[in-house]
């Protein structure tokens, strides 16, 4: 939502018609997010007494720090 706020300040709308295309993208990775938050909701609560295992969590950071470095 950060991301919004700087695309939308000082007037509340974008600064020109060429932003769009980087306001659609902010909105398809927050939504991309909840999704993502959703299912992890639901696949912990399946068996919340049981141990989360730590290998997706492990996998996931490893995509992440690749896709930082390569943005680099």
């Amino acid at each position: 939502m950060l991301a919004f706020l700087f695309l939308l300040f000082p007037t509340g709308r974008l600064c020109s018609r060429r932003w769009g295309p980087a306001a659609w993208f902010v909105g398809a990775v927050f939504a991309a997010t909840v999704v993502d938050m959703v299912v992890r909701a639901t696949r912990l609560w399946q068996d919340p007494f049981g141990s989360f295992t730590e290998a997706e969590t492990s996998a996931e950071l490893i995509v992440l720090l690749f896709l930082i470095v390569a943005r680099w």
